[in-house]
Protein backbone atom coordinates (compact mmCIF):
# COMPACT_ATOMS: atom_id res chain seq x y z
CA UNK A 1 0.00 0.00 0.00
CA UNK A 2 0.89 3.64 -0.38
CA UNK A 3 0.74 5.45 2.95
CA UNK A 4 1.05 9.16 3.67
CA UNK A 5 0.64 11.17 6.81
CA UNK A 6 0.23 14.92 6.78
CA UNK A 7 0.47 17.30 9.70
CA UNK A 8 -2.16 20.02 9.74
CA UNK A 9 -4.09 22.25 12.10
CA UNK A 10 -6.02 20.00 14.50
CA UNK A 11 -9.73 19.31 13.94
CA UNK A 12 -9.75 21.26 10.69
CA UNK A 13 -11.50 20.39 7.42
CA UNK A 14 -9.36 20.04 4.29
CA UNK A 15 -9.67 18.77 0.74
CA UNK A 16 -7.32 15.97 -0.29
CA UNK A 17 -6.40 15.50 -3.95
CA UNK A 18 -5.10 12.12 -5.16
CA UNK A 19 -3.96 11.71 -8.75
CA UNK A 20 -3.14 8.65 -10.84
CA UNK A 21 -1.59 7.94 -14.23
CA UNK A 22 -1.66 4.31 -15.43
CA UNK A 23 1.48 3.51 -17.41
CA UNK A 24 1.34 -0.30 -17.55
CA UNK A 25 -2.18 -1.57 -18.24
CA UNK A 26 -4.06 -0.81 -21.45
CA UNK A 27 -7.54 -1.80 -20.26
CA UNK A 28 -9.80 -1.08 -17.31
CA UNK A 29 -10.25 -3.32 -14.29
CA UNK A 30 -6.63 -4.39 -13.83
CA UNK A 31 -5.34 -2.02 -11.11
CA UNK A 32 -8.34 -1.27 -8.90
CA UNK A 33 -7.53 0.45 -5.61
CA UNK A 34 -9.25 1.48 -2.40
CA UNK A 35 -8.57 4.95 -1.03
CA UNK A 36 -8.67 5.38 2.75
CA UNK A 37 -8.71 8.65 4.65
CA UNK A 38 -8.19 8.48 8.39
CA UNK A 39 -8.95 4.75 8.44
CA UNK A 40 -12.17 4.84 6.38
CA UNK A 41 -12.50 3.71 2.78
CA UNK A 42 -13.83 6.69 0.83
CA UNK A 43 -13.63 5.30 -2.72
CA UNK A 44 -12.70 2.39 -4.94
CA UNK A 45 -11.03 3.61 -8.14
CA UNK A 46 -9.51 2.21 -11.32
CA UNK A 47 -6.21 3.77 -12.41
CA UNK A 48 -7.04 3.25 -16.11
CA UNK A 49 -9.08 6.00 -17.79
CA UNK A 50 -9.58 5.29 -21.48
CA UNK A 51 -5.91 4.96 -22.45
CA UNK A 52 -2.44 4.54 -21.02
CA UNK A 53 -0.93 7.66 -19.42
CA UNK A 54 -4.31 9.38 -19.12
CA UNK A 55 -4.23 11.30 -15.84
CA UNK A 56 -7.10 11.12 -13.39
CA UNK A 57 -7.69 12.77 -10.05
CA UNK A 58 -10.02 12.66 -7.10
CA UNK A 59 -10.83 15.21 -4.40
CA UNK A 60 -12.10 14.10 -0.99
CA UNK A 61 -13.04 16.00 2.16
CA UNK A 62 -10.92 15.11 5.20
CA UNK A 63 -10.74 16.43 8.73
CA UNK A 64 -7.53 16.31 10.70
CA UNK A 65 -7.65 14.49 14.02
CA UNK A 66 -7.13 16.16 17.42
CA UNK A 67 -3.35 15.70 17.01
CA UNK A 68 -3.48 17.48 13.64
CA UNK A 69 -2.92 14.46 11.39
CA UNK A 70 -4.53 13.31 8.15
CA UNK A 71 -3.70 9.72 7.13
CA UNK A 72 -4.05 8.53 3.55
CA UNK A 73 -3.68 4.97 2.29
CA UNK A 74 -4.07 3.55 -1.20
CA UNK A 75 -4.50 -0.21 -1.16
CA UNK A 76 -5.14 -2.85 -3.80
CA UNK A 77 -8.84 -3.66 -3.94
CA UNK A 78 -9.51 -7.28 -2.92
CA UNK A 79 -9.87 -9.40 -6.03
CA UNK A 80 -8.24 -6.90 -8.42
CA UNK A 81 -5.99 -8.72 -10.92
CA UNK A 82 -3.01 -6.45 -10.16
CA UNK A 83 -2.43 -6.30 -6.41
CA UNK A 84 0.36 -3.72 -6.71
CA UNK A 85 -0.50 -0.14 -5.89
CA UNK A 86 1.37 2.64 -7.58
CA UNK A 87 4.29 4.69 -6.38
CA UNK A 88 4.18 8.38 -5.65
CA UNK A 89 6.37 10.46 -7.87
CA UNK A 90 7.55 13.95 -7.14
CA UNK A 91 8.47 16.64 -9.66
Amino acid sequence: PIQCRFTARSNTAYQVFIGFNEAWWDKAGQRVMDIELNGKTVATVDSFHGRKYAPSGYVFPATSDPEGTIRIRVLPHPGAPDQNTKRFSTP
